[in-house]
């Protein structure tokens, strides 16, 4: 049996629900029962729920019972990251910005008025959309005293001060089981024109970000997994920290015919736990231990 102390941590974390996915994701969970993090953004929610509100909301519900609710944004930067943290996100035609630390508040208030609960986890635990950045306190295992762990990717240092100051823990990622994100791209390539020609408008984000058909045939094996668990697996395996946080995105697993991925998930989990992997949420992220960077 593998020493208690020197046993690895897992923190498996979802980003950009609640979307197509996340439901068979939850499932998934619930079977192994694990818990989890999901980091969640409102204009992904709005239009899940717009075609199943009950769904949707059933899935928070569960999600806050049973798992964690990290908070990822509003609106996800509309996928526009480095104007996102350098200007802030543009909301009407005049030049009007709305600051990262703002889209974050938004973002909390929203999933409060739609669950009507206090939803504090989205105060507490945050990822920020597109930027691999952490910032939060910690304690360390010998002398117990709180430092802190800081690593600031690329142009993200003032968003990341802001939402320090806003009282929010930013957590990054150790690893990721990779995917594509071709519907992204391809979306941002028909925006970017759209604005050149001054056929966007800006206060109705379902044109600056707009909704996707993940079920129709042109999109079913986009934004889908890259590499095999088994891979995954061996990373987590040989990483010499003992404290691993994955990011998934959720529609990687949205369910299609002929697709492997939730049986992928399934798959490993079950391995990870036989190799006594403990799986956590980001509520229980190291107490008493940090690898500072």
């Amino acid at each position: 049996m593998v020493k208690q102390d020197n046993m690895k941590n897992i923190y498996l974390t979802f980003d950009d629900g609640i979307q197509p996915g996340t439901a068979e994701v939850v499932e998934i969970l619930r079977k192994t029962k694990v818990r989890a993090t999901f980091f969640l953004n409102a204009i992904n929610t709005i239009y899940t729920s717009d075609k199943d509100l009950d769904m949707v909301t059933a899935l928070f519900k569960e999600i806050q019972t049973e798992h964690v609710a990290g908070n990822h944004g509003f609106s996800h930067a509309h996928g526009f990251y480095s104007s996102f943290y350098s200007k802030g996100l543009l909301i009407d035609n005049n030049g009007s910005r709305r600051q990262a630390g703002d889209d974050f508040d938004h973002n909390y208030h929203f999933f409060r008025c739609f669950s009507s609960s206090d939803c504090l986890s989205l105060k507490q635990y945050a990822r920020l959309p597109g930027r691999n950045t952490w910032n939060m306190l910690l304690h360390n295992e010998k002398n117990k005293q709180a430092v802190l762990k800081r690593i600031i990717d690329s142009d993200s240092a003032s968003a990341t001060l802001d939402l320090s100051k806003r009282g929010y823990h930013l957590f990054g990622w150790d690893d990721e089981w990779r995917m594509d994100f071709t519907i992204a791209q391809e979306s941002r390539v028909s925006i970017e024109k759209k604005i050149l020609e001054s056929k966007i408008d800006f206060t109705d984000y379902q044109q600056i970000f707009p909704p996707v058909d993940f079920a129709s045939d042109k999109n079913l094996m986009k934004d889908r997994l890259k590499e095999p668990w088994t891979e995954v697996a061996r990373r987590v395996l040989s990483n010499p920290i003992r404290d691993i946080v994955l990011l998934l995105h959720d529609r990687a697993f949205r369910a299609s015919q002929g697709n492997n991925a939730l049986s992928d998930l399934e798959s490993l989990i079950k391995y990870l736990k036989f190799k006594e992997v403990n799986f956590k949420a980001v509520d229980e992220y190291p107490l008493g231990y940090a690898i500072i960077a």
